[in-house]
């Protein structure tokens, strides 16, 4: 059957791939040349690389139109989709003899536009019934399981049929099902197959009649297949009675892919079996369809876990893969097996050297569908342990051949983790030793134990009460003393300013024994590290030649201080920068506990600590990533605040921690205090002469009343243009959520902070049940009296055991609003089931589970008002889900931002703002579900759709007629913490721009094609990026620690700093460029600047961050121009959007929380950790000062009066935190200094006087 037709006209068979592992095909081919000639030829594309335009567009097109056969394996959405329908749409339109001829066939059923596309001889799939037609809700991940198995069961019907009727169309029908069945279990483990279905495609299709051709063989859909054996069981009673396997050893669950991905598993599961002898193991598979059968068939025997631990394999969430399914089930499965669920991955598209030269690690989409959806499960711990290797280039298929190849040393580390998360559930916790780490940045006295909205101290004293009481070896803390007295006496400080070395009574290594721990490190890693900080020991924290390691003993527990990122305490490049490699003491100190105490897991406290910024992978991380490697075996639990998403999935996915979040403090108004509580007095008592107003003298005191208001707001530095503007603003102060102190871990909300919580909640949140805020609506509009009513209701709801008789009682008694018994009932049941949520947080508890080996179960992280949901914490963090960004409420509340800017803007200036900024945190996004996203596609004139994929959203641009201004250029700035987490989020906002600078429009009406036609001309590089941020490996600029530590001389030094830092632009299939030039220009024309405050928690003054990225690109706009920006902040933390100047929202921030007695007093009840957080404040006060010129001199003079002038908040403050009482004073002294503050003489000199009775005190205490 040798074939004589020149090369250029043998039929052309085409595959579009999503798979890169071709090995069998390319045998296939190979086999078939050889056996029967070359009686065809062959083309591949691989997906990843038509995204990545390494294969372009035009050459696909053309290729399709040569094609006789297409085979695809597409199995979620793509633009690439469009391409190819696009394609035979034009196709069969305008040559459809040319379109009929081909045979287009799709082998897998992922996506709905290809799988329509299928046409084989008279069939054709787009005539066939589908399940039903997918209405996807834009809040809403569709479970599919049921349209699949349908899919499935009509492609058997289909197979059936064309056997026993084989008439033309169910004939070529049942040839489809063989297709697939040909390709889905040639990748899953049956080489010939691939052959098989060639050979049909050539006695089918292409007029080979006389060829032989062999049914495909099946597997089945899950069961056991060990590798050892080379078999496969569908018993776990047959598998436990081989050799593998003795009752007598613990055992291993390892669950990886059956079908497309079955054959490309095997080489890991052999090499990860490879490293646990001693060790049963369980190898599982499953097509994902079965992932829960497979699980409870195999990891289960007679009704209990069989296994300790689960190494999954599998992307997704569990149940139902990639057609999602009901993950309650899931929760519920791993409730009963009760065991940790890690998650290694194999990246089946990626090669060995792209994942070496990849700072994030792996494509955006397989983040999103191997990291963000595994975690909605609870799993953890996700590093590479597959890559493809290439084999070489394939002159038969035009592509490179790949296949897995294991990466061992991955593999190693991931199965000593294992052993050691094994070893938390056979240990006695009587023998477990355990590391308990805090923070201490910037090093030295004034910040040891420093987290977010934690009591450090107090809780490390719950924690070894808690380990005493489960029967941990440890020993209680001295309770005169707090926590950072502790470290202060005993001289464990990191780079002391005040303690001298000579009273050091912690740890010491010497440089012989360090060297031993040094040398374990990767050659590459050693010189890294040398390169910066010398040959060992280094210089930091060394005496004498040896490490000093700030390690406390008590018995079996070990308390730490995490070592400083570098030698100097405010080094601004040093923190948070990902490629400073750790210094000898910082390595010295992971590995001490490591190798030489071997403890059996370590905890870190609080948000947040500094391994996991250290140089590494964003995800799927590598043995040589330091956050990695400095980890090791150990197990890493990591305590972490509840609200901030963002970064604990940083902790997660770079430094294998399991997350237990914590709450926050009670939340409760602000309400008002001295002169504003006795303004609102005048202002009531104004109203209620003028009501009652009979005679002239009633006239002229109404008019004495209303100079007196003016006065007393004068002096209070309020302008307003009407008395209601006035009352308006005193509202939105006595109405203010704010922090009330700090939380410990462990203890539980009082009767009154629970009231406080709850009131909050229902006052406030955006997320509460439609039906509940109805019921609230009817306890008033004016604030006291619903404030009031609620407060009592709710702690008669609180108190009260029977429902029945409460109801009774109220409505016997009359005294609050009239509802219905059924109102009544509905309120109450949600209030009872709210408050035991809040009840049953499990802090304490799930920290002895984790440590016992077990599953913690995973959570919604947020803000407690916005999404009270969150509650019970206690659990493993995950943030809002990427596929859903922006959710309904979010686009629509973007929406109402960016709105009222614009027609604020048009209304002041009397045109429309032509370019805007935006500041894009992940912190806002994941809590939010992307209100800043959702301003932007406003802006921009684009809405989200899921037309075409559950994974992705797509695009749809809104017609200039529809909307209510023109397109707007909008030049987005965004956080490494946002880049390393929505990769995905950053190609779809560079798809809008994309989509909108291409319309043909009226450039003005479309002020981003104008945009970017200007910067063309300008011949600027880079011309149509939008987004710009810091540059890969860092995570913000360096402003804020040049702000702590005042090294700046003037204040273009900072506009330096921050456009040098923040001018690398991202652009479209993650490139990244530095383009200062261009993001200069985008800067300048800028006409308004934005940010959203979305936390009830944090307040724009309450962290750094918020002058950092919205005062510098304020600076750096001031710089370039010369002029003043624009600056707005938009609070969206209430279910009332409040859009405000940046002068106005700091001057509320400053009236409501740091000028606030109830604020301040709120903190001084935790004794050190309150003066940090308070001293804290004030630097972030001139650090918007410095960038912003934004804070009005009173609001230093106010400070002033409160913190020192009040005599009773001075000496608490001293005696909670001297060192903080430090801090602050050197920032108001600089504040003067630098012309911030017009301090008067007499306010410097007593700053100046109590300052030095604070040193002395050091000088001769230490």
């Amino acid at each position: 059957m040798k074939n004589t037709v020149s090369e250029d006209k043998l039929p052309l068979i085409t595959l579009i791939s999503s798979t890169v592992f071709i090995k069998w095909l390319v045998k296939g081919i190979s086999e078939i040349y050889e056996e029967l000639g070359r009686l065809f030829r062959f083309k591949t594309f691989f997906l990843n690389e038509l995204e990545s335009e390494v294969e372009s567009e035009a050459e696909l097109v053309n290729t399709l139109y040569s094609s006789d056969i297409i085979l695809l394996d597409i199995r979620g959405n793509s633009p690439v989709v469009e391409t190819i329908v696009n394609t035979f749409q034009e196709m069969e339109r305008t040559n459809s003899d040319l379109f009929e001829e081909k045979e287009i066939i799709s082998l897998v059923g992922g996506n709905s536009e290809i799988r329509r596309l299928t046409k084989m001889g008279a069939f054709k799939a787009k005539k066939i019934p589908g399940s039903s037609d997918l209405q996807v809700e834009e809040d809403e991940i569709p479970d599919l399981t049921d349209a699949v198995r349908f899919g499935k069961r009509m492609t058997k019907m289909m197979k059936v049929m064309g056997r026993i009727l084989p008439f033309k169309v169910l004939k070529h029908a049942r040839y489809w099902g063989l297709m697939m069945d040909y390709w889905v279990y040639g990748l899953g483990g049956v080489p010939e197959n691939h052959k098989n279905m060639l050979l049909f495609l050539l006695k089918k299709y292409l007029g080979y009649e006389g060829i032989d051709v062999k049914k495909p063989i099946k597997l089945p859909q899950f069961g056991i297949y060990d590798p050892r054996l080379e078999k496969y069981f569908e018993d776990l009673d047959d598998y436990l009675g081989t050799k593998y396997y003795n009752s007598r050893r613990n055992t291993i669950g390892i669950f990886f892919y059956g079908g497309l991905y079955f054959e490309q598993s095997i080489p890991i599961v052999k090499s990860f079996i490879d490293f646990f002898e001693g060790y049963n193991i369980i190898p599982v598979f499953s097509d994902t369809l079965t992932n829960l059968e497979a699980h409870k068939k195999f990891f289960f025997q007679d009704d209990d876990t069989l296994v300790d631990i689960v190494i999954n394999l599998q992307y997704f969430q569990l149940n139902g893969g990639p057609f999602g399914g009901d993950s309650s089930e899931t929760l519920k499965l791993y409730e009963d097996m009760d065991v940790p669920h890690l998650n290694p991955i194999i990246q089946f598209d990626n090669t060995y050297e792209n994942y070496l030269n990849s700072n994030q690690g792996m494509i955006p989409i397989n983040q999103i569908i191997a990291v963000v959806m595994p975690e909605l499960d609870g799993r953890y711990e996700m590093q590479t342990v597959g890559l493809m290797e290439n084999l070489g280039y394939s002159k038969k298929v035009k592509a490179d051949i790949l296949e897995i190849k294991p990466l061992k040393n991955n593999i190693q580390l991931i199965a000593e983790r294992v052993k050691k998360w094994i070893a938390l559930r056979t240990k006695q916790n009587s023998e477990k030793k355990v590391a308990i780490i805090i923070y201490n940045y910037p090093p030295g006295e004034d910040k040891i134990g420093n987290a977010a909205y934690l009591n450090v101290s107090e809780s490390i004293k719950n924690l070894l009460d808690n380990l005493i009481k489960n029967g941990y070896n440890a020993e209680k803390l001295d309770s005169s003393l707090t926590l950072s007295e502790t470290f202060i006496e005993k001289g464990l400080i990191n780079l002391p300013k005040y303690v001298n070395n000579k009273r050091f009574s912690g740890i010491s290594i010497s440089k012989e024994e360090y060297v031993k721990y040094f040398k374990t490190l990767p050659k590459d890693m050693q010189e890294k590290v040398m390169e910066t900080w010398g040959i060992p020991p280094g210089n930091i924290m060394v005496k004498d030649s040896k490490i000093l390691l700030p390690i406390l003993k008590l018995k079996n527990i070990y308390l730490c201080l995490q070592p400083s990122r570098s030698s100097d305490s405010n080094n601004p490049e040093d923190y948070h920068d990902k490629n400073l490699a750790p210094h000898h003491q910082y390595l010295a100190f992971y590995k001490y506990l490591e190798k030489k105490l071997d403890v059996d897991a370590i905890v870190h406290i609080g948000t947040h600590g500094t391994e996991e910024f250290l140089p590494g992978k964003e995800n799927a991380g590598y043995f040589k990533d330091f956050n990695i490697n400095l980890i090791g075996n150990l197990p890493n639990i990591y305590y972490y605040h509840v609200t901030n998403t963002s970064e604990s999935a940083i902790a997660k996915r770079r430094s294998n921690a399991l997350i237990i979040n914590h709450a926050g403090p009670t939340l409760k108004d602000s309400s008002l205090y001295e002169q504003f509580e006795h303004l609102d007095s005048l202002i009531s008592q104004y109203h209620n002469l003028k009501q009652k107003s009979e005679s002239l003298n009633d006239s002229e005191h109404i008019e004495d009343l209303k100079a007196q208001i003016n006065e007393l707001a004068q002096s209070l530095n309020l302008n307003y243009n009407s008395m209601m503007d006035l009352e308006n603003k005193l509202y939105t102060y006595k109405t203010s959520t704010i922090p009330m102190g700090l939380h410990t871990l462990g203890k539980k909300y009082t009767l009154e902070e629970k009231t406080d919580l709850i009131l909050m909640i229902l006052m406030n949140s955006i997320h509460k049940p439609p039906e509940i805020a109805l019921i609230e609506s009817k306890f008033g509009k004016k604030y006291p009296n619903q404030k009031g009513s609620l407060t009592r209701y709710l702690k008669m709801i609180l108190k009260s055991s029977d429902i029945d008789s409460l109801i009774d009682y109220i409505q016997e008694k009359d005294f609050l609003p009239k509802l219905s018994e059924e109102n009544h009932r509905m309120f109450i049941k949600w209030v009872r089931k709210l408050n035991i949520q809040i009840n049953t947080s499990g802090e304490m508890e799930n920290i002895i589970h984790a440590l016992n080996g077990g599953y913690v179960e995973p959570g919604l992280g947020g803000d407690p008002i916005r999404t009270p949901e969150i509650f019970p914490t206690g659990k493993n963090s995950y943030g809002f889900d990427p596929r859903l960004i922006p959710n309904t409420i979010a686009y629509k509340r973007g929406n109402t931002v960016a709105e009222r800017l614009l027609e604020d803007h048009k209304k002041k200036y009397g045109k429309w703002p032509e370019t805007v900024s935006v500041v894009l945190w992940a912190f806002e996004t994941m809590k939010t579900g992307g209100e800043t996203i959702g301003q932007i596609f406003n802006y921009l004139g684009v809405k989200p759709v899921k037309n075409k994929a559950i994974w992705t959203t797509e695009l749809e641009v809104i017609p200039l007629e529809e909307m209510n201004h023109p397109r707007i250029n909008v030049i987005t700035t965004i956080c490494g913490i946002f880049r390393d987490t929505f990769p995905y989020l950053l190609d779809l906002l560079n798809q809008a721009v994309e989509l909108v600078s291409q319309l043909d429009e009226p450039i003005d009406k479309n002020f981003v094609r104008k945009s970017i036609n200007d910067l063309k001309q300008k011949n600027i590089v880079n011309a149509d990026a939008r987004i710009f941020g810091p540059p890969p490996g860092k995570y913000n600029t360096n402003l804020t620690n040049i702000i702590s530590d005042g090294r700046w001389t003037e204040e273009k030094e900072l506009a330096a700093d921050y456009i040098n830092n923040m001018s690398y632009s991202y652009m479209k299939n993650q490139k990244v460029k530095k383009s200062q030039k261009a993001f200069r220009e985008n800067i300048s024309r800028i006409n308004l600047m934005s940010q959203i405050r979305d936390s009830s928690e944090y307040h724009i003054t309450d962290v750094d961050h918020y002058y950092e990225f919205t005062g510098g690109l304020a600076k750096s706009y001031q710089e370039i121009t010369g002029k003043k920006a624009n600056v707005f902040i938009a609070d969206t933390s209430s279910k009332e959007i409040q859009v405000n100047s940046l002068n106005e929202t700091i001057k509320e921030a400053s009236i409501t929380r740091n000028l606030n007695p109830r604020w301040i007093n709120s903190l001084l009840k935790h004794k050190y950790h309150g003066g940090q957080k308070i001293a804290e404040k004030v630097e972030n006060l001139l650090g918007m000062a410095a960038t912003t010129h934004e804070v009005d001199n009173w609001i230093w003079d106010k400070s002033y009066d409160q913190y020192i002038e009040n005599e009773e908040i001075k000496d608490a403050l001293i005696d909670n935190n001297k060192f903080a009482m430090m801090d602050l004073i050197k920032n108001m002294l600089q504040a003067d200094e630098r012309g911030y503050w017009e301090a008067t003489e007499a306010q410097k000199n007593n700053l100046k006087k109590l300052y030095l009775d604070l040193e002395n005190w050091v000088e001769m205490s230490f």
